[in-house]
Parts: C-alpha cells; sequence; structure tokens
C-alpha cells in the first residue's frame, strides 16, 4: 500500500502556522484500519512535495538586515546554473540553519515525524516492508541541491527499512505516476530562466533536473511578500510598542500564505483591513509596501522580468511603472491594493494547466496504461477520469491537495472564508485488494469551524 500526503509545509511558525497536530494520530489511525481490512504487503509513504517549507520564516529578515542583505541567496550575483547568489556553495549554511529551527520547532513537524516512526514500528514488527519516499517540491528546492540536507531528512524517518530522495513516483505495480506539480508552474520552475541566461539552444524543459535546481519567482514571492509582510507588520507593532495587545491581529496575517488563489492575496489584506484602526491600517500599507519594494528590487526578479520582457528597455519601463505606481499618495489601502491587483491580473489564468498536462502524460507511451497520476501543489484536491474502458480500468488524475487551511473568496466576491484541510491517497496493487487493476481510495475531508 501506499498512502500519499502533499503539501504539509512544515516550517518554523515564526510567519506561517503548522498543521494541527492532531491530525497526525488521525491519519496514523486510518492507515491502520486500512492495513487491516487489506491484504497489505508493504507500508510506504510518499510525501509529495513541499513537505519541509524553507520559505515561511522570518529567518531570512532577522539574520539578513540592512548591508547584510546582500547575502541573501536571491540578491547579489546570481549565477547561471541556479540563478544564486554566488552559485549553491555559498548559500548552503543558510538553508541549514532553517532546516534546524523547522525540526527544533516544537508543535511542527516534530509530531509527524513522531506518528510516522511509530507506525513504521509497528508493522516492520508485523513483518511489512516499510519505506518512505520524500519527492522534492518547489518549497523545499534547496533538498535537491544539497546532500547535506538530505542526509538530515532521511536521520528523522530512522524507524524506515528504506528512505528515498527523488523527483517523482513510477510504479507499475500500482500503476501510479506521481510529482509535486510545480513542474509545470512557470512562476515555480526555472526553465525559462535557464534557458535565457545560458542561451540554451534547443532549450531544456520543465522536467529537466537543471531547470528543477533555479531559484524561481515562486520563492522570492513567498519569502519577500508572504513572509515579509508577516514580518514587517510584526516589526512596526513592536516599533509602536503594540505588540502584546494585537497578537490576534498578527495571528489573523499569519494566515497569508494560505490564501487560494495567491493572486487574491492583497484583496484579502484590503478586506481584513476593512475591520480595523486607521493604525493598523496604516501598519498594513506600510509593510505592504516594504515587502513590494523588496521583492520587485531584488536581482532573481529583476532577472525574471529580463526574461518575461526579453529586453532592457521594457525592463526599465516596467520598474518605472512599479515606481510610479508606489509613489502615488493613495486615500486608502484599498485603492492601493485595487492598483496592484490590476497589475497582477495579467498572471491569472482561467486555464487549469495540471489537469491539461496529467491528460498529456496519460497520452504518452510511457503513461498510457496507467491509472493513476497524481500531483499536489495547488491545495485543491481533485479527481479527474479522461477515459475508462467496459472492464474498469481508468485514467484518473488526482490532486491530493494539502492539509493545510485555505482561505477562499466567497462567491459574492467580497467576503473570505476558512476551510480545514485533511486529503490524502492510499493506492493497492492487486495482490493487496484483490481487485482486477490496482484500486485507491481518496480521503478528501473539510471543516469549517471558528473558535
Amino acid at each position: 500500500m501506499i498512502i500519499i500526503l502533499s503539501d504539509l509545509h512544515f516550517s518554523d511558525s515564526t510567519t506561517a502556522d503548522n498543521i494541527s497536530s492532531y491530525a497526525w494520530p488521525i491519519l496514523a489511525s486510518q492507515i491502520s484500519s486500512s492495513i487491516e481490512k487489506n491484504s497489505v504487503k508493504e507500508l510506504r509513504i510518499v510525501l509529495l512535495g513541499d513537505t519541509i517549507d524553507f520559505l515561511r520564516a522570518d529567518y531570512w529578515f532577522t539574520n539578513f538586515l540592512d548591508a547584510l542583505k546582500g547575502y541573501l541567496p536571491w540578491e547579489g550575483n546570481l549565477d547561471n546554473e541556479f540563478s544564486m547568489n554566488g552559485g549553491k556553495d555559498q548559500n548552503e549554511r543558510y538553508y541549514t540553519d532553517v532546516l534546524n529551527r523547522i525540526i527544533a520547532c516544537e508543535g511542527g513537524i516534530k509530531t509527524f515525524v513522531r506518528c510516522m516512526n511509530e507506525l513504521a514500528r509497528k508493522n516492520n514488527s508485523n513483518g511489512l516492508y516499510t519505506k518512505l519516499t520524500y519527492i522534492i517540491g518547489n518549497h523545499d528546492r534547496a533538498v535537491r541541491i544539497y546532500s547535506s540536507l538530505q542526509d538530515k531528512i532521511k536521520s528523522l524517518f530512522q524507524d524506515f527499512k528504506e528512505i528515498e530522495i527523488i523527483d517523482n513516483l513510477k510504479d507499475e505495480n500500482y500503476s501510479l505516476l506521481a510529482r509535486h506539480g510545480h513542474e509545470w508552474d512557470d512562476l515555480n520552475n526555472g526553465w525559462e530562466i535557464y534557458n535565457y541566461v545560458n542561451g540554451n539552444n534547443p532549450p531544456i524543459g520543465e522536467l529537466d533536473t537543471r531547470s528543477l535546481n533555479v531559484q524561481t519567482f515562486g520563492e522570492v514571492s513567498t519569502i519577500e511578500l508572504m513572509s515579509g509582510i508577516v514580518y514587517y507588520i510584526k516589526s512596526e507593532l513592536i516599533s509602536k510598542n503594540i505588540l502584546n495587545e494585537n497578537q490576534d491581529f498578527l495571528q489573523s496575517i499569519k494566515a497569508i500564505s494560505n490564501i487560494r488563489p495567491m493572486m487574491n492575496v492583497f484583496k484579502w489584506l484590503a478586506w481584513l483591513s476593512l475591520n480595523q484602526d486607521d493604525t493598523k491600517k496604516e501598519i498594513i500599507t506600510n509593510s505592504l509596501k516594504k515587502a513590494m519594494d523588496s521583492f520587485v528590487n531584488s536581482a532573481l526578479i529583476q532577472r525574471w522580468i529580463e526574461v518575461k520582457t526579453r529586453s532592457a528597455f521594457l525592463r526599465t519601463l516596467v520598474n518605472g511603472v512599479y515606481d510610479a505606481i508606489r509613489d502615488v499618495s493613495y486615500d486608502t489601502i484599498e485603492s492601493f491594493i485595487d492598483t496592484l491587483n490590476d497589475i497582477l491580473s495579467i498572471f491569472e489564468s482561467n486555464d487549469d494547466i495540471y489537469l491539461k498536462k496529467a491528460e498529456n502524460e496519460f497520452q504518452t507511451e510511457e503513461f498510457k496504461d496507467f491509472q493513476y497520476i497524481v500531483y499536489g501543489h495547488t491545495h485543491f484536491s481533485r479527481n479527474d477520469v479522461f477515459k475508462a474502458n467496459a472492464n474498469g480500468k481508468i485514467n484518473m488524475y488526482i490532486n491530493t491537495g494539502t492539509f493545510l487551511p485555505a482561505i477562499l473568496q466567497a462567491r459574492n466576491a467580497a467576503d473570505f472564508y476558512a476551510l480545514k484541510h485533511i486529503t490524502f491517497g492510499l493506492f493497492y496493487r492487486t495482490d493487496e485488494s484483490g481487485s482486477s487493476f490496482p484500486s485507491m481510495d481518496l480521503w478528501n475531508g473539510l471543516r469549517n469551524e471558528v473558535k
């Protein structure tokens, strides 16, 4: 049996909250129940990308103040291989520091690791082969680059008989292909940047390891915008000596990384500010501008703008437009955010690229006879069948969503609400389920609650 979990985003909890530790005993109980009900021959846990989140951390601000900012991985002199400041070697200790903080965080990854190891020990003693597969996503891109990080992650899951860290899983016995899914996201895949700066002809594609090694737009936006807004708001609250009485306000801001789609972040900030006093509205506006400045002016985003515009002149024009918008005096935070949303609308798409890519993969010679293609990345659980035959065999795309909450815009296009998720897939070989073909269970739980 294979259990697939995606997008757990374990962090050090400084700019984003971790998944409730209550989720892991529930998951372990469900896995044990499935083992008892089926003739399971092996227990394989697959972590489908973004399991460890190196980006949601104030480390990137508190340790790189003022003159040290030039040492950030997305600033300074970006190399051509990784689009990282000074190349990969200069940055290894930074990512190691963040990983150590994540591992040490109470209420974060510790409970999950303990539950998984207990599950492994129990089933080792019952004669099952236990294996953990860690698939690399975009928030944990550093794991692909640094073997020292891989060693640390492997040491956490010490009770599994086998641990592997890979980019994707292909298993004919389960009729299954699983990858994180960011490979198809232009904002989180570096193939365009790599081809541009290296003058590749013919160009490399999205699945090329060299593409997946490149630092991306998505990484910098998560740190400088999502984590940055939280950091700057907290800093302003401290500077005004009003942090203690505004802990609930700060806690609500930390939910910013759970906005879906992420392009709704600015709309959500405007909505959140409606019920705030003038002081907090000013803090939100000032923090947003600081975060936007750091993001837009970073070396990586300037490189990305150059790649997209393919012209130094257009790059200068884009920056000039941003500076003009940035310096306009706005009466309200809503008017400033409305302007930002107008600009960001150029990135929005109604096309479900992941659905299309899964369909394309099913049409290849390698995967045409597979039953299941599984992605994560989007934080939205779904399942779609492209094809089925009379004997019950199917081609199904599955997205295993996340265990994190999602903050979504209501149908009235004015309000936002939160839903908690527990989503995972269980996949069985034919000799485990008694089915004519490999089979699966997809569990998708939702909860809405206000405490």
